[in-house]
């Protein structure tokens, strides 16, 4: 795994958090970004650990549409949305979330005993 330590703003009072990629990300995520979608990634923050799923606009209307005809509802958990799937977009996304205090939207996993 990759990890990446980011200051999540400039005032340097910010906490850090550490966003895991796979190995694999390095070499493939081209591959990822010509799909537009993302979701072995975590991210560690305050004692917390989240899994995260990342779509651009127009794989997530290709999902969202695939969904409606199996089923009445499209749901899932910690989605997030960005213009392309590339790490640069990921990390700066996950940056934002937590400098505009909106980290606490998405669901942790559960703790391990």
């Amino acid at each position: 795994m990759t990890d990446n330590k980011i200051e999540s703003n400039s005032t340097g009072k910010a906490p850090v958090h550490t966003l895991i990629f796979p190995d694999y990300f390095e070499d493939e995520g081209w591959i990822y970004e010509s799909k537009g979608y993302f979701a072995d990634i975590t991210l560690h923050f305050a004692d917390k650990i989240y899994e995260l799923m990342f779509y651009d606009p127009v794989r997530l209307s290709q999902e969202i549409n695939g969904e409606l005809q199996r089923q009445i509802f499209f749901l899932e958990r910690n989605l997030i949305v960005i213009p392309a799937v590339t790490r640069q977009h990921m990390e700066q996304a996950v940056a934002q979330l937590i400098a505009h205090r909106r980290i606490t939207e998405l669901l942790p996993m559960p703790p391990q005993a």
